[in-house]
């Protein structure tokens, strides 16, 4: 199973406020997830990341992918994929109650 965080800008965002409130939903729809996980804690990433696992897509089909959910925004957009064997974070929002300021890394 392969682990990829996406990042992706929208410009121009004065045209549609409700544009990311939008990709968020479709990227949801399509196994996206706003969060990341470690043994013990869920959290959430920062405004415009995704977390996504995969057993059999490759990264420029996940590419493909996204390109065509960000469409629905009408908006120009900038997306980065990175594919992952190790994450570290700090100052993540924790899922349930948004406060945390210890530092965390992912075990696989």
């Amino acid at each position: 199973m392969s682990r990829y965080t996406i990042r992706i800008e929208l410009h121009n965002i004065q045209e549609n406020q409700s544009a990311y409130s939008d990709l968020h939903k479709e990227m949801q729809k399509n196994g996206f997830s706003k969060t990341i996980q470690s043994k013990s804690q869920t959290y959430i990433l920062p405004n415009g990341e995704y977390n996504y696992l995969s057993t059999n897509e490759s990264i420029d089909e996940i590419l493909s992918k996204v390109k065509n959910i960000t469409k629905i925004t009408k908006l120009k957009s900038s997306i980065l994929i990175t594919e992952s064997s190790k994450r570290v974070w700090t100052n993540l929002e924790k899922e349930e109650d948004y406060l945390d300021f210890t530092s965390e890394t992912e075990d696989f």
